[in-house]
């Protein structure tokens, strides 16, 4: 998640990463001020090998596996994960 939001920011910005107990959850959230995320693209962004077709997803290297082993080990250890983005704003 934090190298995602690495690879696709904006140079010269800010990743923002917190945790925040929640009892027995803890929970973790990964912001940037990046490219943002098409709503057609979210809805696929946990599927294997999924990959954005704009913006700098073009020029960044990678399997589309990252996001859905994430998804995968998280979901293993009884957690979830989700996305919340807007396009050009992060």
């Amino acid at each position: 998640l934090i190298d995602n939001a690495v690879k696709y920011n904006r140079e010269g910005t800010v990743v923002t990463v917190r945790s925040i107990d929640e009892g027995d959850f803890i929970h973790v959230e990964v912001s940037d001020n990046g490219i943002g995320i098409e709503k057609s693209d979210q809805a696929k962004l946990f599927k294997k090998f999924s990959r954005s077709e704009k913006g700098t997803a073009e020029r960044v290297k990678g399997t589309g596996l990252g996001l859905y082993l994430a998804r995968f080990f998280i979901e293993l250890h009884g957690g979830k994960i989700e996305v919340s983005s807007e396009l050009n704003k992060g």
